[in-house]
């Protein structure tokens, strides 16, 4: 929908309060995945504000032959744990 959306208190009252490796992972994906841009994404953060580009729009109106129909997409993100891969898989 192209809308803003922040997010406060990330892990609030936690030991570790923030965000945690894994976390800016999905949410890089995400990023990358739409084309967009986030602030405040760095390790132990407890606020992001995540705009949302177009590029996933893009991509659908690629796979219904508007663009180059053949062009491969591929993302990559980097995590340590398997419930780390089920939160990527969640985010993207």
């Amino acid at each position: 929908f192209g809308i803003p959306l922040k997010i406060d208190n990330i892990r609030a009252g936690r030991s570790q309060p923030g965000l945690r490796p894994q976390h800016l992972e999905g949410l890089r994906l995400v990023c990358e995945l739409s084309g967009g841009t986030i602030s405040g994404l760095e390790l132990g953060s407890t606020e992001v504000v995540f705009h949302p580009g177009d590029k996933l729009l893009r991509n659908r109106n690629r796979n219904r032959g508007d663009e180059d129909s053949n062009a491969k997409l591929s993302f990559s993100a980097g995590v340590k744990t398997a419930g780390s891969v089920t939160l990527l898989l969640q985010s993207a």
